[in-house]
């Protein structure tokens, strides 16, 4: 019996050696499928949960595209496989990030699709799906020319409502499930969640900035990054230690996009110092917000 079980041992060390894009072995070769995630659009990108007090005065969310394409990210980390009978460890190194286009026509669903190969995916598991603003991100490449990780620079925001889309990290959490041919082989995969919208991994703060050029302080990370993380096995986000962001034509009431903080965080320009006594939150708004009028209107410079 241990001689079978020291078989079946070698067997699944064969299935799992890793696999690197310059293998030319045919048993290497990709087998790409493609994998499909349908949400609907009704509810925007993100809940931004304390965006408004009153949600009939201003515009709660920031909405998909109606025109154009937008892509999001499947963040596939290694396959490993614990073996405890005999303290081994089989890794299949496949992180990478893969994405997934949908076409944006005003429709109350998008349907992003795309292709992965089938041999790094598990299905019925647990993934996430970053989204990483309009332009995308810059792309953080390993060794073997994977995409493991993007980053997001807040630089060159201009406060318009508009160009958040342009600044706007967000991610859901997801599971995949394989359709499987007569063979038992996996022909496409389905992206589904218990949950309708993307969360902000960024906060925004309605500011005064007219005639600044820039913003600093410790609040004020320069950018936002989510790379692989290969002894973890998972992604991690990482905000930057270099505090200032360059501004471009910011008005008196302008949305800046900024990673989380902690408390006592600060933002200073020009006009003053803001300090957030309870740290700048991620998927919320900062403002201050006039209760005679109904209105947001920018913190206050000190």
């Amino acid at each position: 019996m241990k001689k079978i079980t020291y078989i079946m041992l070698v067997f699944v060390m064969v299935l799992f050696t890793q696999c690197r894009p310059d293998n030319n072995s045919k048993n290497d070769e990709p087998n790409m499928v493609p994998i499909t995630f349908n949400l609907p659009t009704n509810n925007g990108k993100t809940d931004f949960s304390d965006f408004l007090t009153n949600p009939y005065t201003q515009n709660a969310i920031i909405e998909w595209n109606h025109s154009g394409v937008e892509t999001i990210f499947l963040a596939v980390p290694d396959i490993v496989i614990h073996s405890p009978e005999y303290g081994t460890t089989f890794k299949n190194e496949c992180a990478q990030l893969v994405p997934l286009t949908a076409i944006c026509d005003g429709s109350s669903e998008l349907e992003f699709t795309g292709t992965i190969d089938s041999r790094i995916l598990q299905n019925g598991y647990a993934y996430t799906l970053y989204y990483f603003g309009n332009n995308g991100g810059e792309d953080i490449i390993d060794d073997y020319g994977k995409v493991i990780g993007k980053t997001m620079s807040f630089d060159g925001q201009d406060g318009t409502r508009e160009n958040l889309g342009d600044y706007h990290v967000a991610c859901i959490n997801v599971a995949i499930y394989a359709k499987y041919d007569e063979n038992n082989l996996a022909e496409s995969y389905t992206i589904s969640s218990s949950y309708p919208n993307f969360t902000s991994m960024t906060g925004i703060a309605l500011l005064d900035l007219e005639g600044e050029t820039t913003l600093g302080g410790s609040a004020a990370a320069n950018s936002l990054t989510v790379k692989f993380n290969e002894d973890l096995n998972k992604y991690e986000t990482i905000t930057s230690d270099v505090k200032g962001i360059q501004l471009d034509n910011t008005t008196n009431s302008a949305f800046i996009s900024l990673c989380p903080s902690a408390k006592g965080s600060i933002l200073e320009c020009g006009k003053g110092t803001y300090t957030f006594q309870k740290g700048l939150k991620a998927n919320t708004v900062h403002y201050k917000f006039n209760t005679a009028t109904n209105e947001i209107q920018p913190l206050d410079w000190e």
